[in-house]
């Protein structure tokens, strides 16, 4: 594609796919977003895509998490936050970054069955017939130390401000449950990216970045 905005700064958005898939999936969002002058960056997850060795590497990593406590913690990706540096540094964008999870509120209010059934075998490891609320949070203390408290959303969405927010989701969407947030989610949708959120998504970045 020419770049015509050669000159220009330009704001960059950054994607990550799902778990299971890899970058080359979000193709059709890069090529559509580059093509209204955005920078467009998609990234392979830890243990997915180039950065995995076959289907099971990112169940194997989890347990092996568990298990060894060797993976930086699992939840940080030194490969990416690298690379977001060298953007910063190095090329005339701005590079809005933003990640949002309760899950000290999803232990608490027993909400976290949907995400634990998506990673099973870290918890089956634990060699527990049942798994209670108690096992979930000590999985999470162990492998990504600090997701359930001071690195929890309580305590970043709050650091946004004054930047403007936009959250999408599926309204019965059960491993990102919305009580304790409001906002507008789409009816009858689970964990899936749709075209109405693709838009709203695209809609909300042109406004703030354009």
């Amino acid at each position: 594609m020419k770049n015509k905005y050669k000159h220009e700064t330009r704001p960059a958005v950054v994607f990550l796919h799902g778990t299971g898939q890899c970058k080359e999936s979000l193709r059709h969002l890069l090529e559509s977003y580059a093509s209204r002058g955005y920078v467009s960056i998609a990234v392979d997850s830890r243990y997915h895509g180039e950065r995995g060795h076959n289907s099971s590497t990112y169940q194997d990593a989890l347990i092996s998490s568990w298990k060894r406590g060797d993976t930086m913690p699992f939840i940080f990706d030194t490969v990416c936050m690298h690379g977001l540096l060298l953007l910063l540094t190095r090329y005339s964008v701005a590079v809005p970054i933003i990640g949002v999870q309760g899950f000290r509120w999803a232990v608490d209010n027993d909400k976290w069955q949907a995400r634990v059934d998506s990673i099973k075998p870290v918890f089956g490891d634990l060699g527990k017939s049942v798994i209670d609320k108690e096992v979930v949070r000590k999985v999470w203390d162990r492998i990504a130390p600090g997701l359930a408290s001071h690195f929890d959303s309580p305590y970043t969405v709050p650091a946004i401000a004054p930047r403007p927010l936009l959250i999408l989701n599926g309204a019965e969407d059960p491993r990102c449950p919305l009580p304790g947030l409001e906002f507008v989610a789409e009816p009858g949708i689970g964990h899936q990216l749709t075209s109405l959120m693709v838009k709203e998504a695209s809609d909300w970045f042109d406004k703030f970045l354009i």
